[in-house]
């Protein structure tokens, strides 16, 4: 009773740990994954995976998947996975903390802390732990045979083999698994690689690449299983004492590696839900250098009318730092699609999400992308098209209800009674069907003039114009009296700083406040035609004159 007792200690601490580890260190990879991924339960969605073998285990996954949509929810499932897997594993070493320790955390390491591996490579090798427990129970080689069939079957030839090497007592056991193997190859997908069709599951998204950590994970289970036939019970213990705490300190050292990595997709996280203030503390705490960062954070501050005052207190990389560029990559065209959706250049944002859809590197479908696809069609008032792609949400658990109540407006022909859509309504213009990145200033401005309400256009040309260092284009823009009273630090410094150096004697008339910044411009200049590396320009590090100076 007491060992039952331990035995269930063990493997709910199992659980609860990585559960907290997952939801507090690896959330925004949870949400990645869902929102990259569609999973629509349709005949012909599931009769493609079953021309694959381990189709069934992939359906399954990509189920389990969608559930990440809430990412408390989501981290129960890697949890669940890994301590069944620790469980299965442990059960042959009479329970060994660490051996299941050291197990659970090794599936931790690699299908679950990085951003590209998929649920499904886990799951495969976690049903295969499961037959193998039940395999090395079973005497007669014909069963054992069938079961590597099924296994092959379920989860793809690659674990059957694993399987058969764990479970082995005569040669023709692996026969199963090249008996599959060569059934979907010759008679059943002419389509997919010989690779493809072996591992039989996505162990990754980059299923074109060769991965290695399918086959590590595989020699650890392999290593687990046959440790225990080693004579030496004190060179096993050692050996498990090491590789347990080996494997959770590599554990702790991947969440830092892919630190960077999860940070960003924070910010992602936080702008889909339009969590503004949020992505302004994280900046804070968390600042880096990388495009959707860097995106996120301008495009904060631009909706919170705050881009004037603090634009330049935060990193920037130049205009592609706020307004984003064509890049045929599926992440970043998605991100980007974001940007020009608040924006209101609707048939830009339509279009970055189409590209994302369709870059998508193991060549699903994005929900996100979709959803946004929808969202444009809305709001552009092309309805028959944003019913068809609403029609595809509806066979979503997690995008149903949303999808349900945009066809309701739809029908009732009552959307702009949903806010955002008539906002992103008022700011839109006809014209950016001609989007063109060369014209991006015009398009802007034209923005504004269509409806001088729309300051987030006027913020984001001049703060454009700023970043790229175009005070000529700046100035003709420019008009103060639009913000009245409370003209923005850094436009007032830009334009104070052009009319300076067009020898405007009107300088001389500007209020006192005014003069001040004047005389900051004046010290700015002086220090640094005298020294370029004077270390007394670190205090003008918050000013638009430090980032005009460097290079």
């Amino acid at each position: 009773m007491k060992g039952n007792l331990r035995h269930i200690a063990l493997y709910t601490a199992l659980i609860v740990s990585i559960y907290a580890f997952y939801a507090l260190s690896y959330w925004g990879h949870l949400n990645y994954f869902e929102q990259m991924q569609l999973f629509t339960p349709t005949k012909s969605y599931i009769l493609e995976y079953l021309k694959i073998p381990g189709g069934i285990n992939t359906i399954f996954s990509q189920w389990l998947t969608q559930w990440y949509f809430n990412s408390w929810v989501g981290s129960l499932i890697p949890a669940m996975i890994c301590t069944t897997f620790a469980f299965f594993i442990g059960k042959e070493h009479n329970h060994n903390p660490f051996v299941a320790i050291g197990s659970a955390f090794a599936l931790f390491i690699f299908c679950f802390s990085s951003k590209d591996y998929m649920v499904a490579g886990a799951t495969a090798i976690t049903i295969s732990v499961a037959f193998i427990f039940i395999g090395r129970k079973i005497d007669s080689a014909i069963i054992r045979m069938l079961l590597g069939l099924i296994l092959c079957l379920l989860a793809g030839p690659f674990v059957g083999l694993v399987y058969a090497l764990a479970t082995i007592k005569k040669f023709y056991e692996v026969i199963p698994c090249f008996i599959v193997f060569f059934i979907f190859k010759s008679f059943i997908n002419f389509d997919l690689s010989s690779q493809r069709i072996f591992m039989g599951t996505e162990f990754n998204r980059l299923v074109h690449k060769t991965q290695i950590e399918p086959f590590l994970i595989s020699g650890f289970v392999l290593a687990m299983y046959y440790l225990k036939k080693l004579p030496w019970k004190r060179v096993i213990t050692i050996s498990q004492w090491g590789i347990s705490l080996v494997l959770v300190v590599v554990t702790i050292i991947s969440l830092y590696i892919n630190r960077d990595e999860e940070i960003y997709l924070r910010y992602d996280k936080l702008a889909r839900n339009y969590k503004w203030e949020e992505i302004l503390k994280l900046e804070k705490t968390h600042p880096l250098m990388m495009r959707p960062t860097v995106l996120y954070t301008n495009l904060a501050l631009a909706q919170l009318g705050q881009i004037g005052n603090d634009l330049f207190k935060h990193l920037q990389s130049g205009p592609e730092g706020l307004i984003p560029p064509f890049i045929k990559e599926a992440d970043y065209a998605i991100m980007a699609s974001d940007i020009y959706y608040h924006i209101g250049l609707i048939n830009t944002a339509e279009r970055f999400a189409w590209e994302g859809e369709e870059s998508t590197l193991n060549g699903q479908r994005s929900v996100r992308a979709i959803k946004r696809i929808a969202q444009c069609n809305i709001i552009k008032d092309n309805y028959p098209v944003a019913s068809r792609f609403l029609a595809i949400l509806k066979t979503t658990s997690c995008y149903r209800k949303w999808a349900i109540q945009a066809e309701e407006y739809i029908n009732s022909k009552t959307t702009n009674k949903v806010a955002e859509w008539e906002t992103i309504r008022s700011r839109m213009i006809k014209e950016d069907l001609f989007y063109s990145a060369v014209e991006v200033d015009k398009i802007l401005a034209r923005m504004f003039l269509n409806n001088p309400q729309n300051m987030l256009a006027y913020n984001y040309v001049l703060s454009n114009c700023l970043l790229k260092k175009d005070l000529n284009l700046f100035m003709q823009i420019f008009r103060p009296n639009i913000f009245g009273r409370d003209v923005p630090k850094y436009y007032k410094e830009a334009y104070l700083y052009e009319m300076g150096r067009r020898n405007h004697d009107s300088l001389k008339g500007f209020s006192g406040a005014d003069q001040l910044v004047i005389k900051r411009i004046h010290d700015f200049i002086n220090i640094y035609q005298a020294n370029p590396k004077d270390k007394r320009l670190n205090d003008y590090k918050d000013s638009y004159l430090w980032y005009l100076s460097k290079q």
